[in-house]
């Protein structure tokens, strides 16, 4: 799971039907204002999505795959999906980012 402040969305892998999710004006620090439903963003393809990170600076979304061995990245939509690394990778489970610094 990760948080998107400048969208106030909140992205999430469910490990059991392959997919990515978002849910949008999440207001962590009002219990009060849970947001909006949550939408799929990426489905298709994915087994075992276990490792998501939120790029805020690109405007990206990175996901390992434990079952499949790749690190995929898309727009935070959804849009553009590719696949980075799918090599000499055995079941990849998470992922960090560092925007500020590239």
């Amino acid at each position: 799971m990760d948080y998107e402040w400048s969208d106030a969305a909140i992205y999430w892998t469910q490990l059991t039907q392959g997919r990515v999710y978002r849910a949008t004006g999440v207001n962590l620090t009002s219990p009060r204002h849970p947001g909006k439903a949550a939408v799929t963003v990426v489905a298709g393809g994915i087994e075992a999505p276990d490792g998501l990170a939120c790029d805020w600076v690109g405007r990206k979304l990175y996901w390992a795959d434990s079952q499949t061995d790749r690190m995929e990245v898309a727009n935070l939509d959804g849009t553009m999906r590719r696949v980075l690394y799918w090599r000499d990778m055995d079941q990849p489970r998470a992922i960090a980012l560092d925007p500020a610094h590239g």
